[in-house]
């Protein structure tokens, strides 16, 4: 394995450890050392580059909407029952920092590979209320230029993949999920990015029946929660 391909792996590895959850007291360290590793990867995928590849930075925010949905699910025999949300919106608005590598298939369209961080604060989980949470996006982009205006693009961009971290809520263990993001975005000059869209996340949730009750005769329920959010961003374009 090649040295490049060694301090690849090690920065992400550390990427990931760091960025975890966290308490308030260490909260703003983890979000420090997320915020180093990220331009250290940004770093080396822009010198190791070729030169048509190209790279952005964005800053976005988001703010969660739809109504919340409560189900509930009974073990058989009926024995224990369990009330989950469907859909649930976050509490908050929150914000997220992405580096994105992309590199053009034809002239009006770059696919590409996209990661940071995204940053959570005072929302709930189950039974606990997390005063900071952190977690890493690992998604693949697409860009198609619709149409040029002298130097000004207008456009579609949209990214899926996934997003990692874990959260214990008690019974419920939050492990992961899927998130998917379609906006429109305008360039000008190819140098400032600025993007407006709806960003889709699936949360995977199991929870302990046994917790709940040692009469449960079921050990484990999966689920899965539904977020809905509009997101704005604005992006700087390095070539």
């Amino acid at each position: 394995m090649s040295g490049k391909a060694c301090s690849q792996i090690v920065f992400y590895n550390y990427f990931l450890k760091s960025c975890g959850e966290t308490k308030f007291s260490g909260i703003l360290m983890s979000i420090f050392r997320c915020y180093i590793c990220f331009v250290l990867l940004l770093f080396s995928a822009t010198v190791f580059a070729q030169k048509k590849i190209s790279t952005d930075i964005s800053f976005g925010l988001r703010k969660s909407f739809s109504d919340d949905q409560l189900k509930t699910y009974i073990t058989e025999p009926a024995l224990v029952s369990v009330e989950y949300y469907s859909r649930k919106k976050f509490k908050h608005p929150y914000f997220n920092l992405l580096a994105n590598v992309s590199y053009p298939i034809v002239s009006n369209l770059k696919l590409g590979l996209q990661s940071g961080i995204y940053v959570h604060y005072l929302e709930r989980y189950s039974a606990v209320e997390k005063t900071a949470s952190v977690s890493v996006p690992l998604q693949l982009t697409g860009r198609y230029t619709l149409w040029k205006v002298k130097n000004n693009f207008f456009g579609i961009d949209a990214a899926a993949g996934l997003l990692f971290f874990s959260i214990d809520g008690y019974s419920d263990k939050y492990k992961n999920a899927a998130l998917l993001n379609v906006a429109v975005f305008y360039s000008k000059n190819n140098e400032g990015l600025l993007k407006f869209g709806i960003e889709k996340e699936v949360d995977y949730v199991t929870t302990d029946l046994k917790q709940i009750s040692q009469y449960s005769p079921e050990d484990i329920f999966k689920y899965s929660i539904k977020k809905l959010s509009v997101a704005i961003s604005y992006g700087i374009i390095i070539r």
